[in-house]
């Protein structure tokens, strides 16, 4: 491979040479990235590509209607409202894929105009989630949540708390062994602030789960974000990520949004992912 270049210019055997053959060094340099782009580069439209969007029509009847990503939140006690800074309800996509994915941008369709919306989206491993196991009830303002296995948490994370009835984004506390204390999210309904926001296990028992989805120090564990504004309804567009999210098979993706140039009830955009397989 002596002198080897791509088309794009990049000499390949030399950044190859200069790297330093560990883990460490091949994670952390970014010649790795230059040779990555250039073997990208170098097999051109010969690479398998298959991308998809969500939801989606099937083309027979099946609908595929946008996503509406509000600013409102709720909770069991009180009814949906937006205040400026603070998120609405998450929501969730799930493509239903049972192999391996990225997810690679999304498709944003406005409705309320003139706003100023800030989105986060929280990708669903399987890997990094475990089931409720024992202990207090998953419903509205338990603190105290036994899960099966305490090791995937640490105090400051982000957890996604999930059923069959609804999801939500809580913090984590503390944890003492299999024992995650969680903390409700400041929100537009003041105090009481604590612990959890839906009744899970009333209305979906043996269904719930702790999922981490974002830890500070972890890129690949950590929530993507963006703003979009529109003047005019219907106007739309595309958002590529600049990095792939890998999802695993049976893993899915929450979104939620805020605004940020009022509190006005109901303010929401529609979404679709759009992603690989």
């Amino acid at each position: 491979m002596s002198g080897t270049k791509t088309g794009s210019g990049v000499n390949v055997s030399a950044d190859v040479a200069a790297i330093k053959v560990s883990t460490d060094d091949w994670l952390n340099d970014a010649r790795l990235d230059r040779i990555l782009d250039a073997i990208l580069d170098a097999v051109g439209p010969s690479a398998d590509h298959h991308e998809h969007i969500w939801p989606r029509s099937n083309g027979e009847g099946g609908a595929g209607v946008l996503y509406a990503i509000t600013t409102n939140a709720d909770d069991e006690t009180n009814s949906a409202a937006s205040e400026q800074d603070h998120w609405g309800e998450p929501v969730t996509f799930d493509p239903s894929e049972t192999g391996t994915w990225e997810l690679v941008g999304l498709y944003i369709e406005a409705d309320t105009t003139n706003k100023t919306f800030q989105f986060q989206i929280f990708t669903l491993n399987p890997s990094l989630r475990s089931a409720k196991d024992g202990g207090n009830a998953w419903n509205e303002a338990a603190v105290v949540l036994t899960v099966e296995d305490g090791s995937l948490f640490e105090t400051g994370d982000k957890v996604a708390v999930v059923s069959g009835y609804k999801a939500e984004i809580q913090k984590v506390a503390s944890v003492a062994g299999d024992e995650v204390t969680v903390v409700r999210e400041t929100s537009q309904f003041g105090a009481n602030n604590t612990g959890l926001r839906w009744n899970h296990s009333a209305n979906d028992p043996g269904g719930e789960y702790m999922y981490r989805v974002g830890r500070s120090n972890l890129s690949l564990n950590h929530p993507m974000g963006g703003l979009y504004s529109a003047s005019s309804s219907k106007d739309s567009g595309r958002l590529s990520f600049h990095g792939h999210r890998q999802i695993e098979g049976d893993g899915f993706v929450l979104i939620r949004a805020l605004n940020q140039t009022d509190g006005t009830n109901g303010a929401h955009f529609h979404a679709a992912l759009i992603y690989e397989d």
